[in-house]
């Protein structure tokens, strides 16, 4: 179903079964209020023959209907009335013909502390019935009636105004409601057709201005396709490098056997051949695994588990430490016990020995390796100072960016490592930052948000 259809059987059709329904009550709501004023009328006007019925010496009840002077609009309810005995005798009526009022069947003991209300079977009359205690203490019926032929007429006009008041009312809504699905419609449409296709069209103009909640959609389009955008590109920028760094070693690979196989080599020039082949492979199979790292660390995924950090950083220096020995390398730690964070125990102490070998494979002998972990705030911070050749400071912004090597490196690994920390960071909501040292050395700092704040 079209949106535009949508809109007009929400915005039409609905208004108008509770427009029928509003009206259908307030007529019934109206309709109850007129025979309440309509009752209040003949329960004054019982109260008032009440007292005058019995003037006479000689205590015969009468009726004053037709010499009373009534409020012109009780009038032309042309009402009706007659004293009854206790026994059911009519005793008087107004107007004076027996067969206009019957006595019905309540009794002047039944209705004398409170009247009774009700409407004649035809629906043309409201009638009531009271009883009325003489000055003697005799006991009489007294019953009234009335026409509602003004009141129906009543309803009748108030219905009548009502229902074209509403139809007016919902033309208008009609008409509106046209509009309004249209210019959504085309507005709605107008977006479908600009949505990019193809790979080389990920753009999206924005509007500058954003007036509702449509404009808001197409901002928020306009970001995820940039986001988009720069996801692709940043695909085929790591495709790209990935396939230089594949190809390298494969076609060391490729020379080294082809040489071998040309002529006839001796032992020795085979075994050297087959070194270099092996070391390719081990080169090839470290660079997959990285990637294959990379990608697992990239994932969309929540960790639910909760790691001290703390504890993590003291496996890890275990864990290298006769690497650290063989580098000459001194440590200093700072490391704080209770260090919670949501990130698999896993993940966390792979990023940090991503930083570990890092920090071996670039300082000097017999520097020192400082490394901290603190609470900031919010966050555990995880420090990592080396007193290497550091970053040059035009290439600090790219040294996480996967295959990056910095011009000073000395030319081992894939540039995968500190790409790889960076995903395992960013995914549990952290960050991190690389800073050179003074008056030398490189700083890298991992912030993550820990579990229970302070």
């Amino acid at each position: 179903m079209r949106v535009r259809t949508r809109l007009l059987l929400l915005g039409v059709l609905v208004p108008a079964l509770v427009f029928g329904a509003a009206l259908v009550a307030s007529r019934w709501l109206f309709r109850r209020e007129m025979l309440a004023s309509v009752d209040r009328e003949l329960r004054a006007r019982a109260a008032v023959e009440s007292v005058g019925a019995f003037d006479h010496p000689e205590e015969h009840p009468h009726l004053h209907l037709g010499r009373a002077n009534f409020p012109s609009d009780f009038v032309e309810l042309d009402p009706r009335g007659a004293f009854f005995s206790a026994e059911g005798v009519l005793l008087a009526s107004d107007p004076a013909d027996e067969s206009t009022v019957a006595r019905g069947p309540h009794s002047a003991r039944d209705v004398l502390q409170k009247p009774s209300y009700w409407t004649s079977p035809d629906g043309t009359r409201r009638e009531m019935a009271v009883g009325v205690r003489a000055p003697s203490g005799h006991l009489y019926l007294l019953r009234l009636s009335c026409s509602l032929g003004p009141l129906e007429q009543t309803v009748s006009s108030y219905v009548r105004t009502t229902t074209v008041l509403l139809g007016f009312v919902l033309v208008a809504l009609v008409m509106l409601w046209l509009w309004l699905a249209r210019y959504l419609s085309e507005r709605l449409e107008n977006i479908a057709s600009n949505l990019p296709s193809g790979r080389n069209s990920l753009t999206w103009n924005a509007p500058e201005i954003i007036r509702d909640e449509i404009d808001a959609l197409e901002k928020a389009l306009a970001v995820s396709f940039e986001k988009l955008r720069q996801a692709r590109n940043a695909e085929e920028q790591f495709l790209a490098r990935a396939a230089h760094e594949l190809r390298t070693p494969l076609g060391i690979m490729l020379a080294e056997l082809d040489m071998a196989l040309r002529r006839d080599r001796d032992p020795m020039q085979l075994r050297a051949a087959l070194a270099t082949t092996r070391n390719e492979v081990a080169r090839l199979s470290d660079l997959s695994t990285q990637l294959l790292d990379l990608t697992a660390a990239q994932r969309v995924s929540e960790a639910t588990t909760e790691t001290d950090a703390g504890e993590i950083v003291d496996e890890a220096l275990r864990a290298a430490s006769a690497l650290l020995a063989e580098r000459n390398l001194r440590v200093e730690r700072n490391v704080m016990v209770g260090a919670a964070v949501r990130l698999e125990p896993a993940e966390l102490r792979q990023a940090i020995d991503n930083l570990l070998v890092n920090a071996a494979n670039y300082a000097p002998a017999r520097s020192v390796l400082r490394v901290s972990v603190v609470r900031e705030g919010t966050l555990i911070v995880l420090r990592f100072e080396d007193q290497g050749p550091g970053v040059p400071a035009d290439q600090l912004a790219k040294v996480f960016d996967s295959f990056f090597r910095a011009s000073n490196a000395s030319g081992f690994g894939t540039g995968l490592g500190l790409a790889i920390t960076k995903a395992i960071v960013e995914r549990a909501g952290g960050s991190v930052h690389a800073e050179n040292a003074q008056p030398n050395g490189a700083v890298f700092t991992l912030r993550i948000p820990a579990v229970h704040a302070p």
